[in-house]
């Protein structure tokens, strides 16, 4: 079994189930997953993990999302992009780039999104799409996502390119339509690609293509996207500890090598350069009390 990242390039027209199975096929191996659907029309960066690597992606679930979209102004679809059926059309001959500056600050930061009908998400066991093809609309909580930057890249009138990073749950689709309801005219996500998942960048990403003419070659290691967590070297005596399922004592804080400022509270451990796995810590005053809650990888 192979264990480890890929950073694929999903095209349009596959789902990310699609991508996930085709990589089994091509790996032979039944244990994969992926880090984040991509809507079927959408492209960009879809990070697929293989083996163990599949323990690992909870712990992308924080990692900011960065996307270019393309917004249609005037048109509303029923399911807020270019692919539904259409609703509305209005009129956008006097919407104006200042107008669209003007209410930008009001999509950026904290903010309450209500979930798309046409998604995945569950209503009293039934998901919402489902719900959708039957014809049924129902209520949506507002659900807090952040908005990190929000950038026009182009503007001709009715359509406006832009780009966006995000927390995990944004759909880019509401911000849109949201965007279109705020200007009075409607809208729609008319494109979406994913530029970014955390380390994942889509200038390092590999198509299915070329993935097929040589497996080997786009295979990151399993520890190589999680450079954001602090790395912690044990001991033997610690390593033995690890194994066995105990608690380690006080380690200094100074010992953690820090790649960028983190606050969060995982570290990765190491024993020598063999990747042990993920383990939770509680900063007590100045120093770390390791809490061996999830070990990964056996030494």
């Amino acid at each position: 079994m192979i264990d480890g990242f890929l950073n694929i390039n999903k095209p349009a027209g596959m789902t990310s189930h699609d991508v996930v199975a085709r990589t089994r096929r091509l790996f032979n191996q039944k244990r994969v997953g992926h880090l984040g659907t991509l809507d079927p029309e959408a492209t960009g960066v879809l990070p697929v993990a293989l083996g163990m690597a599949t323990r690992l992606i909870e712990y992308f679930d924080h990692c900011l999302k960065s996307y270019q979209a393309q917004l249609t102004f005037g048109i509303r679809t029923d399911t807020e992009d270019a692919w539904g059926s259409i609703l509305e059309n209005q009129e956008t001959k006097g919407l104006t780039l200042e107008q669209i500056e003007e209410i930008l600050p009001e999509f950026k930061g904290d903010i309450l999104q209500i979930p798309p009908m046409y998604s995945a998400l569950k209503v009293q066991g039934k998901r919402l799409y489902e719900l959708a093809r039957e014809g049924k609309e129902v209520k949506r909580e507002p659900r807090k996502v952040s908005i990190y930057s929000l950038e026009i890249l182009n503007w001709e009138n009715p359509k406006l390119d832009f780009s966006v990073s995000c927390s995990r749950g944004t759909y880019i689709r509401s911000l849109c339509r949201d965007m279109g309801e705020r200007l009075l005219v409607g809208g729609h996500m008319s494109s979406l690609k994913r530029t970014a998942v955390g380390p994942f960048q889509l200038e390092d990403s590999v198509t299915l293509e070329k993935l097929e003419r040589n497996l080997q070659d786009y295979i990151m290691a399993i520890d190589q996207p999680l450079s954001f967590l602090p790395k912690l070297y044990l001991d033997e005596l610690e390593k033995h500890f690890v194994q066995h399922g105990k608690q380690l004592g006080d380690k200094d804080f100074n010992e953690l090598i820090f790649d960028k400022p983190y606050t969060g509270n995982y570290l990765r451990l190491y024993a020598g350069d063999v990747f042990l796995g993920i383990a939770k810590f509680n900063k007590v005053a100045n120093r770390l009390e390791t809490r061996l809650d999830k070990i990964i990888l056996p030494a």
